[in-house]
């Protein structure tokens, strides 16, 4: 496990965190919030990065704590939109204990 990359933690303090549909139906379902989102990548750990089967650019895994201390699994990728950089949240829930 490694450290969440410095350019993930800087888009999250931004608050340029963009779930897909599928996120956001995750964070639902487990009472979770963009805000609990930007908490664990901002103090979790970087389990898995590998290269994006469907495109340029790398797929982070990364676990960290929500705000209320739950442990938060997301999947997420940088992309390159209009205004800049955004982090681009494929998966996101409540992880596995």
């Amino acid at each position: 496990m490694a450290l969440v990359p410095q350019v993930i933690q800087d888009l999250a303090h931004a608050d340029r965190i963009v779930p897909s549909r599928h996120a956001q139906d995750g964070l639902e379902a487990n009472g979770l919030g963009i805000d609990d989102v930007i908490e664990s990548l901002l103090k979790g750990t970087l389990v898995k990065q590998e290269r994006d089967p469907k495109g340029p650019g790398k797929i982070y895994t990364i676990v960290g704590p929500a705000l209320s201390g739950r442990k938060v699994y997301t999947t997420g990728k940088i992309l390159e939109v209009a205004d800049g950089s955004a982090y681009f949240l494929i998966t996101a829930h409540k992880a596995d204990e």
